[in-house]
């Protein structure tokens, strides 16, 4: 993948940027203040601030992103399949907030409550759907006086919470007292939050897809690689005659 340190497309008057594709990149901090943007399969260090979403019909999809995914006055997000190990949260107070936040794992590494937190009242037009809301702080928020209270949201449904700490009322949610049997916790940060065997995720979002990163049509992949061929091996002739046909080998390895 690129290293590189911070990506950021400014909220100027040239708008060349526009509908511009970020992809299989590592980067400390990520700023979209302008539309139609798409940033997939990066990887976002725990040195940076994280992702920072300030233009209208961007998309977050396949990422890892360590620390924050914030989201401020915007409208016709798409932020799926992310692995979000900090907190996802908005910045605005703006009633024209509208956006889908679906098949995301979302927390674990931050002593949260809300590691998904909008302001109450200014987010009727949000989809919130087969979502894994991680912490490992265990709150009693019954009565929704905080940024919980998921009657807010214009959909929250098939999502995997944490008793107490979201007040939700659609029985496809499923809600546990103990999170320490989602996932594997072995290995990577990627790998950690892989399902286990018999997790309660699996097979709970809608269709009967698993909840969190892992599941859904375009799951996360582990390592980010771009989509197409990937070719790990090339091996070609140092010399050739004129109109001579050479003959090369090569080994590629095809991410969806």
């Amino acid at each position: 993948s690129i290293i590189t340190g911070n990506v950021i497309f400014e909220a100027n008057n040239n708008s060349n940027s526009d509908n511009s594709l970020l992809m299989g990149c590592s980067i400390n901090y990520c700023s979209l203040s302008r539309n139609n943007i798409t940033v997939m399969k990066c990887r976002f260090t725990n040195n940076g601030k994280g992702v920072s979403i300030s233009g209208n019909n961007c998309t977050i999809k396949q990422c890892l992103i360590d620390l924050w995914l914030e989201v401020n006055n915007v409208t016709n997000f798409n932020i799926s399949n992310n692995l979000v190990l900090g907190r996802l949260s908005c910045n605005s107070l703006s009633r024209n907030i509208s956006g889908k936040i679906v098949n995301n794992t979302i927390g674990g590494s931050l002593q949260y409550c809300e590691v998904l937190s909008f302001p109450s009242g200014y987010s009727k037009a949000l989809q919130i759907s087969n979502n894994i809301l991680y912490t490992k702080v265990e709150c009693d928020n019954r009565t929704g006086n905080n940024n919980y209270n998921t009657l807010d949201y214009q959909k929250f449904n098939n999502n995997i919470v944490r008793k107490g700490n979201y007040n939700v009322i659609d029985a496809s949610n499923k809600v546990l007292t103990d999170m320490t049997t989602l996932f594997t916790f072995s290995g990577s940060n990627e790998l950690q939050y892989t399902l286990s065997a018999t997790s309660p995720a699996k097979g709970a979002g809608e269709n009967g897809t698993d909840c969190g990163a892992f599941g859904g049509s375009e799951p996360y992949i582990i390592g980010g690689l771009p989509i197409g061929p990937v070719i790990t091996d090339l091996q070609v002739p140092s010399t050739a005659r004129q109109n001579e046909t050479i003959q090369i080998k090569l080994k590629a390895k095809v991410q969806n």
